[in-house]
């Protein structure tokens, strides 16, 4: 995966089909000026449900957090919270769906697969 906000060329996203009404999306995030500072820095793969049956003031996105994430502060005005960026050798599973991050560096070659 390229990352989001590069301006190199590459597969930006890939969304993985959950039902008719939802599904997975995987991006690659990298620090910008406006993200929040955090203990561990915001790079890596990023994994969230996007659920099409849900609206406004609705958590239609919902991040894949690796179990035993453990909550960090940041510099932003929120509550703390687990980072749900991907790095190298962490696998999350959504519904049959495995995420499994190979390599994290210019680029981020992940692997997909269902079971």
């Amino acid at each position: 995966l390229a990352p989001l906000s590069g301006s190199k060329s590459g597969v930006k996203m890939s969304v993985v089909r959950l039902s008719s009404n939802r599904a997975l999306v995987i991006e690659s995030r990298r620090v910008t000026k406006f993200a929040c500072n955090m203990p561990t820095p915001l790079n890596g793969v990023m994994a969230y449900i996007y659920d099409a049956r849900l609206g406004h003031y609705e958590p239609f996105l919902i991040p894949v957090i690796p179990a035993g994430r453990i909550s960090e502060k940041s510099d932003c005005q929120t509550i703390s919270t687990p980072n749900p960026l991907l790095r190298e050798r962490d696998k999350v599973s959504v519904e049959g769906v495995t995420i499994q991050v190979l390599e994290h560096g210019t680029y981020d070659r992940i692997r997909v697969s269902k079971s």
